[in-house]
């Protein structure tokens, strides 16, 4: 038994696995394109990136309130 007939092709896995690869790139896409048309909310907000969570976590939610 050579080596040659033990492993697979590459194009063998290829073919086994292209709706794997095909829906894992639409996903990548749709997420690059989601970030790219919708600004995050902390964003808007003008503050740092969780701390609303933090702040709400930690037993402050009063702040979030005005929101």
């Amino acid at each position: 038994m050579s080596n040659d007939q033990a492993t697979p092709r590459f194009i063998t896995i290829l073919s086994y696995f292209w709706p794997l690869f095909l829906s894992t790139a639409m996903f990548l896409v749709a997420i690059i394109v989601l970030r790219q048309i919708s600004p995050f909310a902390a964003e808007s907000h003008g503050e740092q990136a969780g701390e609303g969570l933090l702040d709400y976590v930690a037993g402050h939610p009063e702040q979030l309130e005005d929101f």
